[in-house]
């Protein structure tokens, strides 16, 4: 729900009554069939800055990064390996980036790994192929 962290959206929400919608199991699903990049997400009540009444089944955009396959596996290998070294420093950057973890990122499968990275989440003991 990014009404409490995009200002902009927090805006619009006061000032013309925007409203979110609670999703049923199998809308979300039937969404997430059509295209696997939308996720779920719960947001409890009271929580952000315009905090629900109840808490909420809502969409939510599974961002994630891609890698053509002219790219080196060694380029992808240490990109995805320093992105996740370094997370608790990028994270401190933007509050949904807390939300990213290695787990999530391997639920994401839009496309194919690029080798660089199975071979990091293999050593992380997680097989994506």
């Amino acid at each position: 729900m990014a009404f409490g962290l995009i200002p902009a959206l927090a805006e619009v929400r006061k000032a013309r009554g925007l409203h979110t919608l609670d999703l049923s199991p199998e809308v979300v699903s039937a969404i997430q069939k059509a295209d696997p990049v939308w996720g779920k997400v719960t947001v409890k009540a009271g929580v952000g800055a315009l905090p629900a009444e109840q808490d909420l089944s809502l969409l939510a955009i599974q961002c994630g990064i891609t890698a053509g396959a002219h790219v080196s596996d060694e380029t992808v290998y240490t990109f995805v390996k320093t992105l996740f070294d370094t997370k608790e420093k990028w994270q401190a950057v933007h509050p949904l980036a807390r939300q990213y973890s290695l787990e999530r990122a391997v639920s994401i499968r839009a496309i194919p790994f690029h080798p660089g990275a199975v071979k990091y989440f293999a050593e992380q003991g997680i097989s994506v192929k």
